[in-house]
């Protein structure tokens, strides 16, 4: 699945975005604050979105992974990826109706094209994350 969908996807990330790329690592990112704050500039700003993964809603990710992708069964496999569910502590399995697990094949499929797209609700547009998790990001 990954090899279907990261060729589609990694067309929309931005060159600042460094998280679950290929080819790009934290040390690549840091390299970069380093090359910026010794040509004058005087902030570098990192931001986090609180639970962006446990929140994002499985029907607007299927949606926006559906304007890119036609092949049914690498939709249901993503459909699949994300109803997986969670194994919790005490060994049961626990539905997931929401959220995709950071760093999962699901993931990078949606956090930097949506985050780019500014379909978070603090951006005051249709949301892809419930009400409750707050966070814009700043490009």
């Amino acid at each position: 699945m990954k090899l279907v969908l990261e060729p589609i996807f990694e067309a929309d990330f931005l060159p600042c975005s460094y998280g679950f790329r290929p080819n790009r690592r934290a040390h690549d990112a840091v390299a970069e604050v380093h090359h910026f704050a010794s040509r004058s500039y005087e902030w570098i700003v990192e931001g986090d979105i609180k639970a962006c993964f446990d929140e994002i809603s499985h029907p607007a990710l299927m949606d926006r992974v559906r304007q890119r992708v036609g092949d049914k069964r690498i939709l249901a496999l993503v459909k699949a990826f994300l109803k997986a569910g969670i194994l919790t502590e005490d060994g049961t399995l626990a539905d997931t109706s929401a959220g995709s697990p950071q760093g999962g094949l699901c993931s990078a499929e949606h956090n930097d094209p949506y985050a780019q797209c500014g379909v978070m609700r603090s951006a005051g547009l249709a949301g892809l994350v419930d009400a409750g998790s707050a966070g814009e990001r700043c490009a």
